[in-house]
């Protein structure tokens, strides 16, 4: 370009008062007058996307084929396609390539569902690219998922059946104007591309700015579950959501279940399964207005009752983290779809959305999706090992067409010395050991010690898997006699357990002394008197499930609200209400803990008393005075702090009390 067209650009793009479209329209008015820019019948394959598309993430081949899945269910609109605009590809044979080599990931990264790359593109298309790039697809017969094409093939004479549109067997077989730049405007102006494209999409649609809310829950995601040191985890998924080239968002209802939900364990705060369902989202074929809907917020909240089956995949998962960090291929794209993927089926695993991906398999367990992982690791470690010999010079290729044993380590690279192996035909655990030019080595020690070797030929290690499982051991003796029942702690607190639960029960059918017929028992566990109640004439009683009280959490104000017996210098007991379903007729009515609390001791209509029963301490429920009917039955239970009133001094409750307190 002319100094005189440049600066005429620069200075519209530097305008402090021209919008961003205004700008765009009079740069555009520049380059056709100073015949940079010319109108042009283009075929669909003579374009590639520009690498500056959309930031850089170009196109995604699922929003490819809904977009154009989409236009023909409502009918292909030339109009529409009038504001097609695309530069020219650079004469220069190394920007060529480098503009091929990026549309050739896309393709790559879209399994078979974009059209590949010929090398006799001549445009780059900085709109109306997904268009483009569905035409092109259709043209090449490629693969796709969208639910309105059985066949799964895009192929224009089966679309044509179902949508018989002549505009859109046009725009295949013949192509659309476009109004192609020419390649010395990107030259001499490298940021108009991107400044186009940008002013060219907000026709399309006005972002909306991340909330101050949304953007706390993603620093909360990063703090706490990001994989500790340099954020493992997130470089991970900035990787997988570039190897697939999504574009999706994940939406704020979602992250706030990844971020806020609590999956039950004190070991771990599952950070890797967390990003394996953020990993899914990211490359879900479902969305609505940009924002993932293959997993949604009660697909995490349905997981906090699945803590074994995370903690197995939270183990084997870190497992893979750890190896493929330790790995110098760990940013290479093939190996992070691999890991990738892995994440991606164990989500759907875990969540029972298999098949409902990108991917119609389902596997069914997390063993056989590890079996698939180790499967495409071999693959991948082979193709690169026989692609390196062929493509690389030099030491390391003489290396690898004279020494075995390197080509062995490189073909099976997922094994590593130290780490664990089970063999799948009797799951015994092995000890990998080292890789020869003819056999892997593996040692396996006994109980008593010895140490046995394994030796298994190259083909024969698909039999084996990473394992997280050591391997068998002797248990120590003084550990064994430790954990004798007679020795362990926890077989007398069982008993003690059970004691006070049938002494509980004893003394429920013992004393509980309450006449039905003068009381209302409602639905909303309310409780009513019927008629006019005497001064003690009931004596209402606790029963439930009891379960021991940690000494202190027994001294905490949090107590208060508990219904808790005690032993004579022993422990305390929780006891829980028992359950019923009205509706169902099935259970037991808590009839004790029906009764309502009330916060000052004047508006309780009974009072709080304990009694002695055998061993126990009990707490139970008496009319302090007379309850008229009509009235809720009430009482009043002091804070942990605050002494208890003197109306609820022990009672003793049987010949066997015991002094004890609560």
């Amino acid at each position: 370009m002319n100094s005189a067209s440049v600066k005429a650009m620069e200075s519209c793009r530097d305008d402090p008062v021209l919008a961003v479209n205004v700008k765009a329209s009079k740069m555009l008015a520049i380059l056709s007058d100073q015949g940079y820019m010319q109108h042009q019948m283009l075929h669909p394959n003579m374009l590639v996307v520009h690498p500056q598309n959309r930031a850089g993430v170009m196109v995604n081949a699922w929003n490819v084929h809904q977009k154009g899945i989409m236009a023909l269910k409502v009918g292909w609109n030339f109009k529409k396609l009038e504001e097609s605009y695309c530069m020219e590809i650079s004469h220069n044979h190394d920007k060529k390539k480098k503009v091929l080599a990026e549309m050739e990931r896309v393709v790559l990264a879209s399994e078979g569902m974009l059209a590949p790359v010929s090398g006799n593109e001549k445009y780059q298309s900085l709109s109306a690219s997904h268009m483009s790039q569905f035409c092109k697809a259709v043209s090449a017969g490629c693969v796709t998922q969208e639910e309105a094409v059985k066949s799964q093939v895009l192929a224009l004479d089966v679309l044509l059946k179902d949508f018989p549109d002549e505009g859109f067997k046009a725009a295949v077989t013949g192509g659309w104007s476009w109004h192609c730049i020419a390649s010395v405007v990107e030259e001499s102006l490298p940021w108009f591309c991107n400044f186009l494209q940008g002013a060219l999409n907000s026709c399309n649609h006005i972002a909306a700015k991340a909330t101050e809310m949304e953007l706390a829950l993603h620093m909360k995601f990063v703090k706490n579950f990001a994989g500790g040191e340099d954020a493992p985890l997130i470089q991970l998924l900035v990787m997988l959501e570039r190897a697939f080239n999504s574009s999706l968002m994940l939406g704020e209802e979602f992250m706030l279940a990844i971020v806020r939900t609590n999956f039950g364990s004190r070991e771990t705060t599952f950070p890797v399964c967390r990003a394996m369902l953020v990993s899914a989202n990211l490359s879900s074929p479902k969305h609505q207005d940009g924002i993932s809907k293959l997993l949604v917020k009660s697909d995490v909240l349905k997981l906090s009752s699945q803590k074994d089956q995370l903690l197995a995949c939270e183990k084997m998962g870190k497992m893979l983290v750890e190896q493929n960090l330790q790995s110098p291929d760990f940013q290479d794209p093939t190996a992070v779809k691999i890991l990738g993927r892995f994440f991606i089926r164990t989500a759907l695993y875990l969540t029972r959305k298999e098949g409902k991906g990108r991917e119609a398999q389902t596997y069914g367990s997390l063993a056989k999706i590890h079996e698939q992982y180790l499967l495409e690791k071999q693959k991948a470690t082979s193709s690169s090992s026989s692609s390196a010999g062929a493509g690389q010079a030099g030491a390391a290729s003489a290396k690898e067409t004279s020494d075995a044993g390197f080509i062995a380590e490189q073909k099976f690279s997922w094994l590593k010395v130290g780490s664990y192996y089970m063999r799948k035909e009797d799951k015994q655990i092995f000890k990998f050991a080292g890789i020869t030019a003819e056999k892997a080595e593996f040692t396996m020690q006994d109980i008593f010690g010895k140490e046995e070797k394994l030796e298994v030929k190259h083909e024969d290690l698909v039999r084996f898997k990473a394992s997280d499982k050591n391997p068998p051991a002797k248990v120590e003796t003084s550990l064994v006699e430790k954990l004798q029942p007679g020795k362990s702690l926890t077989w007398p607190l069982e008993l003690e357990r059970a004691q006070v639960q049938a002494a509980l029960l004893d003394n429920y059918n013992q004393k509980n002394a309450v006449d039905f017929q003068k009381l209302i028992i409602c639905n909303d566990q309310k409780v009513f008197a019927a008629c006019n109640i005497p001064k003690h004439s009931m004596k209402i009683f606790p029963f439930g499930v009891v379960s021991l009280v940690k000494e202190e959490d027994g001294k905490k104000a949090s107590a208060a609200s508990k219904v808790l017996v005690s032993i004579k210098k022993g422990n305390q007991y929780q006891v829980m209400p028992s359950k019923v379903d009205l509706a169902k007729q099935s259970g037991s009515i808590p009839l004790f803990f029906w009764i309502a609390a009330v916060e000052k001791q004047e508006d309780a209509t009974l009072v709080l008393q304990e009694g002695i029963h055998d061993m126990l301490q009990i707490p139970f429920l008496s009319p302090k005075a007379m309850v008229a009917k009509g009235m809720q039955l009430t009482y009043f239970k002091a804070p942990a702090a605050t002494a208890a009133p003197k109306d609820a001094e022990p009672k003793d409750a049987g010949p066997k009390a015991k002094k004890a307190r609560t």
